[in-house]
């Protein structure tokens, strides 16, 4: 049967009009503004003379469901149908003494705000329009974008990953990755990143993770880290999705660029259902280009996954009890994963010579020629001045004795008297493996034992809903998500790290909507979420429990086997030594998000007016537990072997000798447990006015406010704040001033004074909820956040609209992260100091030199070693003179501003026949005030005029606050350095994260679409983008330049800003779906009368294919990377200089600087960046170059997903079938380029890291598929 538009002419005059305007109000808008999830039709009904029609009775029923949604048109002929859930409607319009009016095959879409008039005619002869069921695709009246899918296109792309949000990637507006949870494969033993890790997206130019996700209205992202709940439904369960960009109306608030919308499905007056499998193997893969560029081909790790599940919607019956038909409907939903893969794992453990003490094997480097370099061992137990140099003898033959050797005779004479091997290491020897497979080439023990693992991840997901009419006027639904998943990795010798992650999510939602009168409506929404992971094993610190060790018999500190955190004795803290597998440890992080959402909003029509008004109420919970059950973080090396203090040149020294001498850093931040709570408000007022029949405009007036947050529990972990306004927080002692520092570095002379010696020694690190600073809330926030908002819709002609719209959006805070900036945690902590001057060491790892870890000082404290405290003063003593806040290397600041876009829009939208429209659209943001990470960004900076002053720097210099705090009490001499920022009590202090991001985006979308043209669903189109920033994405997890520690001059944030380091500028994007023409319901061979057609049908007919097709044309900016060697001012930055007159650029051929195996690929080849452009900058200088180049590229990429189906109708109801269906990711297998090499120093500069080497850019990915729809 054709498709088209058949008007029945009954009492009907001329239609020669209609055909246009039908297109235009009816199949029009993919481009429109939602008001909720659901979908609204509102409109004008005329007579035919062009006056109102007052008190027409609208009536809209779903054709699925048989419910009925009715209202009438107020005095000015207006009407508004609210809150209709998405699907096709009937619109039926009756008033005495006219024709009644009926149009049949109209689609309402998740968010669709559509504009229908009407126009009655006198007299009682009944008009029947009938229109196809292609959905709008233009927008006639409104001015914001949008891109939806329906349940159809959404099963048919290829979703190998089964996760809804990777439908962002068939989106024009957003750029870039979805949550980790889609990569928690990739994760290994830091799958706990799935919870504190938010998107990746960037919406039409807006902040990376400042979008706004919600599930049936229910906003699904938690506030601590604007990570996604991992509840969200599976593709099967959703009904649409839906992506929203530019200025929204009023009522949609709290995101930079545009919001995501996922409305789910919901039963009919039909039992239907499907059931499903889809496999997965190694088989159906291709081999990445890095492994077969190997020598030998490195071969696919074998693994395997299933993916099943069920689904079946309907009315809500209880024989002969009940009948849910036309008003009661349920929907539920399952899915199961079961995935496991082998996995050969390559670990690095000490070598048979390294536990005899003997590292003269031992490669810590190579030479430029590829040469090793072997580890040369000094002792920093033992030392004498020379010429004024602090000097370290030398191990003969890199041979640390043990007693045994000296009582043997075996140690060499000279080593004799020098640091023996560590009795408390011999027992972290015996829990390394030996090794069982020759290392690495070029080295003695780099993946020298080899031991295969299983790992596996079950995951269940369920989905419920249920909508419930309880009249014409009221009606209500309740929809359910769960999510529980396992990731178990498991630890590849004994002793060694495994990793358990559980993931429990839930969230729900209830919407109600009461129609009070024909103009006066009440809608009200009420969500929650909840979060709850729990991961043992973090960051690969996660040995079993073992019954024959018992800790309390080795030689570690008394403070350490008495710390009260420490709650096991038969794991042993865990060693983490650069180059070699970690042993030991039982670190464990449990994370609980909380939040509940609720919405009351009145509508009131008034003429031409649509006035709504609202108040929306968030609550927010979080709390996160975690530790390690030895009661110690992790041990690192203490530094020493190598010849010349902070000279870590590579040329000496291991650290894997550094532990066997003794020279260990024992470091705990405590266990902890937060509990900060909060809430956020908003309140809105609109009006959607229809000026006339072509020009609608859009007026509304926002207000939110993020309330600060605040502990629920301040007796586990105590709130902590950076007072950046607090003045002498320590004077110096009696009798000391600035001479004695200049005297100490003569080069001082002629520089200006610090800062504090006039102002004060400024900012502290304080307890809240203290006498002193009362405050129980986190940090302060801003309360004017007023955001006014207009549009407008302008229907050139019957196949041209105009939209134009701007205003201003409150980001929120949502990603402002508690847990690691904002409590001091109650428990023992330490950080052990090794040496005070960098020459005498103080302290050891367990006792063999007398000194112990934690030596016992003059003060009466322990170096190092903190106990837990409750008053400003005692924090104040422990603090001083370290890190601001012992637990992290951040603190939350006092006040935070509100980070808002001011946006614009323009759009033009032109019908090019029945089923095409092409848009043009341009939005524009300019950013400020935004939310960004600075950690590792110190308020304590050094200002620039003090550069010049070189390595002395870092000369010691009296202490002017020598015996005032824990730390300063060993310190007669502090770094030159400390005392020229603004601070000087502390050696650093970072807040963490701060609202100092600034950003102007341009975004420019071509389209092209069609819906239902000859079996073709199409939207094709040409994005061009460019972002200015300093900075990344909200959440702690996107670092940014100042983050990054890419800034050479940290007091002025603004020198990051430049081209945003993750821009893509120009995609090209095609998704499509193509049902083939042939057979059953197609073009061509659709009989089935007899057996011969019904074969051949089963033969040709059914095939459909669908897919995406990405192309950029150009890849992110290239980031130089800093240099590794030579010396700078503390916090800063030293880059690579450019040379003067040299072309950043070497050649634009990728191909022919392909790198792989450590090599250029071909002879002769060349980087694309050119070597000798990039030449050191001078210690303590200031290179020339930026730390970003916008005009040189990394390689862009191209890759197509598809899907092929065949499908088997089994019944007379087109409904019912069995379809085979084969998806794959990459599906031509085209390896893109890889990155470019941008680390000067190395041999391959510039080179192209081989292909196919991102979790983005996979080799071709497989799976085939059944599903039966019942």
């Amino acid at each position: 049967m054709r498709r088209g538009i058949s008007v029945s002419r009954r009492g009907m005059g001329d239609v020669s009009n209609f055909w246009p305007v039908a297109i235009l109000v009816l199949l029009g808008a993919i481009y429109v503004q939602a008001q909720s999830t659901n979908g609204q039709v509102s409109g004008i009904v005329n007579d035919s003379s062009g006056a109102a029609v007052v008190g027409a009775e609208i009536t809209a029923t779903n054709t699925a469901t048989g419910v009925s949604y009715s209202n009438r048109t107020n005095d000015s002929g207006v009407y508004v149908l609210p809150q209709l859930l998405p699907g096709q409607y009937t619109i039926t319009v009756a008033k005495e003494g006219f024709s009644t009016v009926r149009r049949s095959g109209l689609t309402v879409r998740t968010g669709d705000h559509l504009s229908l008039n009407f126009e009655l005619k006198p007299g009682v002869v009944q008009e029947s329009v009938t229109v196809t069921e292609t959905a709008p695709l233009m927008n006639a009246d409104q001015s914001a974008s949008a891109s939806v899918l329906d349940n159809k296109m959404i099963t048919e792309l290829p979703q190998l990953n089964r996760n809804t949000l990777d439908l962002t990637a068939v989106t024009p507006a957003i750029q870039g990755q979805g949550p980790l949870s889609d990569q928690i494969a990739s994760l290994g033993a830091n799958g706990y990143l799935i919870a504190n890790n938010g998107n990746s997206y960037s919406v039409a130019g807006g902040q990376v993770n400042g979008t706004n996700i919600s599930v049936d209205g229910n906003q699904v992202q938690d506030q601590e880290f604007n990570a996604t709940n991992r509840s969200v439904p599976t593709p099967d369960a959703v009904g649409e999705f839906r992506v929203e960009s530019g200025i929204l109306t009023a009522d949609r608030g709290r995101y930079s660029g545009g919001i995501i919308s996922i409305n789910t499905q919901s039963g009919t007056n039909q039992f239907h259902g499907r059931a499903f499998e889809y496999f997965r193997n190694q088989i159906m893969n291709a081999n990445s280009w890095t492994n077969n560029a190997a020598n030998p081909i490195v071969p696919r790790e074998p693994f395997h996954q299933n993916n099943y599940g069920l689904s079946i919607g309907g009315p809500l019956t209880i024989p002969h009890v009940y009948s849910g038909r036309n008003r009661t409907f349920f929907f539920f939903a399952w899915e199961g994963e079961r995935f496991s893969e082998g996995v050969l794992t390559k670990n690095s453990v000490p070598t048979v010579l390294n536990r005899q003490g003997d590292f003269s094997q031992t490669v810590i480097n190579h030479d430029t020629n590829g040469n090793p370099i072997f580890a040369q061992i000094f002792d920093p137990f033992h030392g004498s001045m020379v010429g004024g140099n602090w000097d370290r003898p030398q191990y003969a033959g890199s041979k640390i004795c043990s007693q045994t050797d000296i009582s043997g005779g075996t140690c060499p004479a000279a080593n004799v008297g020098l640091s023996t091997q560590s009795t408390l290491f011999a027992n972290y020897l015996a829990l390394w493996p030996l090794p069982n497979h020759a290392p690495d080439a070029g080295s003695d023990h780099a993946n020298n034992y080899w031991s295969s693992i299983n790992t596996t991840r079950p995951t269940d997901r369920f989905f419920g809903r249920i909508d419930e009419n309880l009249s014409n006027s009221h009606r209500v639904n309740f929809s359910l998500s769960r999510s529980n998943l396992t990731n178990r990795i498991p630890a590849p010798f004994l002793n060694g790290g495994g990793s358990t992650t559980t993931d429990y999510d839930w969230s729900g939602s209830m919407q109600y909507n009461w129609v009070v009168s024909p103009t006066s409506i009440v809608d009200a929404h009420l969500g929650f979420s909840t979060a709850k992971l729990y991961s043992d094993g973090v960051s690969g610190y996660g040995a079993a429990s073992n019954p024959n060790i018992d800790t309390n018999t080795w030689p570690f500190d008394p403070l350490i086997l008495n710390n009260p955190s420490r709650e096991t004795n038969h794991i042993a803290p865990a060693l983490n030594i650069k180059g070699y597998s970690p042993v030991g440890g039982s670190e464990y992080d449990t994370f609980v998000n909380q939040d509940v959402n609720g919405s009351v909003a009145f509508t009131k029509v008034l003429k031409r007016h649509t006035i709504k008004t609202g108040y929306e109420h968030y609550l927010l919970r979080f709390r996160e537990k975690g530790g390690d059950h030895t009661g110690v973080a992790w041990i690192n090396p203490g530094g020493g072997s190598n010849q010349f203090w902070n000279n870590n040149d590579g040329l000496t020294g291991s650290p894997l000798a550094e532990l066997m001498m003794g020279s260990s850093n024992f470091f705990q931040w405590g266990n902890w447990d937060i509990q900060p709570y909060g809430w956020n408000e908003s309140a809105y007022l609109m009006d959607d006015w229809k000026v006339n029949d072509k020009l609608t405009v859009q007026m509304g007036l926002r207000w939110d406010h993020d309330g600060g947050r605040q502990p629920q529990n301040a007796h586990s972990s105590s709130p902590i704040m950076y007072d950046i306004n607090a003045k002498n927080v320590l004077t110096p002692n009696s009798g000391w001033d600035w001479s004695q520092v200049t005297g100490a570095v003569p080069q001082l002379a002629g520089l200006p004074q610090p800062a504090w010696l006039s102002q004060g020694a400024t900012g502290r690190v304080v307890l809240l909820n203290t006498p002193e600073y009362p405050q129980k809330n986190l940090y302060r926030t801003d309360w004017l956040n007023f955001q006014p908002r207009l549009g407008i819709a302008y229907a050139i002609n019957n196949d041209t609209v105009l939209h134009a719209s701007a205003g201003i959006i409150y980001q929120g805070l949502g990603g402002l992260s508690t847990d690691w900036f904002s409590f001091y945690y109650n428990s023992v902590t330490f950080n052990q100091v090794s040496t005070l001057d960098g020459q005498h060491w103080v302290s050891e790892f367990g006792n063999d030199h007398g000194l112990g870890t934690f030596p016992l000082q003059a003060s009466g404290t322990n170096l190092g070693y903190f106990p837990p405290i409750r008053t400003n003063k005692d924090y104040g003593f422990q603090t001083f003179g370290a890190a601001a806040s012992l637990d992290q290397a951040g603190t939350t600041i006092g006040h935070f501003n509100s980070p808002e876009d001011y946006s614009w829009d323009i759009s033009v939208q032109r019908q090019l026949g029945r089923n095409w429209v092409a848009t043009a659209d341009y939005t524009g943001i300019r950013g400020i005030h935004l939310l960004t990470p600075v950690w590792g960004w110190s308020l304590n900076n050094i200002p620039l005029e003090y550069y010049q002053l070189g390595s002395h720097l870092n000369d010691q210099v009296p202490n002017p606050f020598f015996g005032q705090s824990q730390v300063f009490a060993s310190q007669p001499t502090v770094s030159l350095s400390q005392l020229l920022g603004l601070s000087p009590q502390y050696s650093q202090v970072s807040p963490g994260q701060a609202t100092w991001g600034r950003s102007m985006s341009n975004f420019l979308s071509l389209q092209v679409q069609s819906r239902g043209y000859h079996g073709l669903t199409l939207l094709g189109s040409y994005s061009i983008r460019k972002t200015l920033t300093n900075t990344a994405g909200k959440d702690i997890q996107h670092g940014g330049p100042a983050g990054m520690g890419l800034l050479q001059n940290p007091h002025n944030l603004m020198e990051a800003y430049g081209v945003a380091l993750y821009e893509m500028p120009q995609t090209v994007l095609l998704n499509y779906s193509y049902e083939l023409p042939f057979g059953r319901g197609r073009k061509f061979l659709s009989g089935t009368t007899n057996w011969a057609q019904r074969v051949l049908d089963g033969i040709v007919g059914g095939w459909a294919v669908a897919g995406v097709s990405t192309w950029n044309s150009k890849g992110t900016p290239v980031l130089v990377h800093n240099m590794d060697t030579g010396a700078t001012a503390p916090g800063a930055a030293l880059r690579w200089s450019l040379a003067p007159g040299a072309g950043v650029k070497n050649s634009n051929s990728y191909s022919g600087a392909l790198v792989a195996n450590g090599g250029f690929v071909h002879q002769n080849a060349q980087g694309v960046l050119n070597s000798t452009a990039f030449v050191p900058t001078p210690d303590y200088g200031l290179s020339n170059a930026p730390f970003v180049f916008p005009h040189v590229r990394n390689p862009g990429s191209f890759f197509t997903d598809a899907t092929l189906l065949k499908r088997f109708h089994w019944s007379e109801n087109a409904a019912r079938y069995f379809e085979l269906r084969m998806e794959a990711i990459n599906v031509f297998n085209h390896a893109n380029f890889g990155s470019i090499d941008n680390d000067p120093s190395s041999p391959t500069f510039g080179g192209i890291l081989g292909k196919g080497v991102c979790s983005c850019n996979l080799p071709r990915t497989m799976q085939i598929g059944a599903r039966l729809f019942f």
